[in-house]
């Protein structure tokens, strides 16, 4: 009796593999150029010039593709899954060459939206996008990522629209970012400090606290966290404070952390295990030291923002102001002068 409740386990686990496996997406070994619309440019392999792209036609990882305005292409990796370059964006499109099912694209600039299909993780692929050493990972989703740089800050946009997404830094983890759920960040390249701001929806923001345990901050609308961090001269320490604001712009709290020299938190290490740096240097260490490099009001990145926000494509979500704008009242009535007698 037992041997054949064992033997039934055994087959039951095996159609379920077999299922899977046959389900499983199997990305292609090259990038078919599909929807193909104005000017888009591909520098092949990442080397050489650029040339225009062709519709249909196939082009390995490595490449490097440029989008015009008014431009766009949906680069394949296989029937279901894809990522399309919007208007005036330039990605280069790479793989872990230990591990294919493992593609990275790094955002130099401009939009691009992600379409995995239901299967994508089936076959344990993932897609990492970069931008500003900052990292947005999926493994089933529909999302956009935006990068736009202005008064020497990198301005990151992510918005959800379906499935699941996680995005990292060297300070912080948004380990689940839903469908509706929108977030932005800014820093400068040395990342002195970041600024991320919950755009739409509620979720949790992990951190790393003054005893290095993990401390999750609950986020809705409206809230905003500031990452300083520095390097100390006289002893290589990097020191970290976090401070939490509600919508309202009340402190709601404050970590202090202070780390050895070359110590950082684990959130992007399982990034740097993953990929070798065949094509561009990953996740330099950072570099903020005692130099002044203020983190301007929040008015003024506020309005980065929604700069930033009037670029974007509007043809999947809802294009909205960061914040509502106060309408200016309207200017006094006009009473007419009387024409002076004798006066026609």
């Amino acid at each position: 009796m037992f041997n054949s409740v064992k033997y039934g386990v055994y087959v039951l686990m095996s159609m379920i593999v077999a299922f899977a496996t046959a389900h499983a997406e199997r990305l292609e070994p090259v990038l078919r150029a599909w929807d193909v619309r104005g000017t888009v440019m591909v520098q092949r392999g990442g080397h050489g010039s650029f040339e225009e792209m062709k519709e249909g036609r196939t082009y390995p990882y490595g490449s490097r593709f440029r989008t015009s305005a008014e431009s766009s292409v949906r680069l394949a990796m296989s029937e279901e899954s894809s990522v399309r370059l919007l208007q005036n964006a330039e990605i280069l499109f790479a793989e872990n060459r230990r591990d294919t099912s493992k593609k990275r694209v790094i955002l130099r600039g401009g939009e691009i939206e992600a379409n995995l299909g239901p299967n994508f993780p089936s076959g344990n692929n993932e897609l990492y996008v970069e931008a500003a050493n900052f990292f947005v990972k999926a493994v089933g989703s529909t999302y956009r990522v935006a990068l736009a740089t202005e008064a020497d800050l990198n301005i990151l946009i992510i918005r959800v629209f379906a499935g699941l997404v996680r995005v990292m830094g060297a300070n912080f983890e948004v380990a689940e970012l839903q469908a509706d759920q929108w977030v932005s960040l800014l820093a400068p390249s040395d990342e002195s400090f970041t600024r991320l701001k919950n755009l739409r929806g509620e979720f949790e923001v992990t951190v790393i606290d003054a005893d290095k345990q993990q401390r999750l901050l609950s986020t809705e609308e409206g809230t905003v966290l500031k990452i300083w961090q520095r390097i100390v001269p006289e002893t290589g320490e990097r020191v970290v404070q976090v401070v939490l604001t509600d919508p309202q712009e009340r402190m709601v709290e404050t970590i202090s952390v202070t780390f050895g020299p070359g110590e950082f938190a684990e959130f992007l290490a399982a990034i740097r295990d993953e990929y070798d740096d065949d094509y561009i240097a990953l996740i330099p260490a950072p570099s903020p030291t005692e130099a002044q490099n203020p983190m301007p009001p929040d008015d003024f990145m506020d309005e980065l923002l929604e700069r930033t926000f009037d670029t974007l494509s509007p043809d999947i979500g809802v294009r909205r102001p960061i914040r509502p704008r106060i309408p200016e009242p309207p200017p006094p009535p006009v009473t007419p002068t009387p024409t002076p007698v004798g006066f026609l």
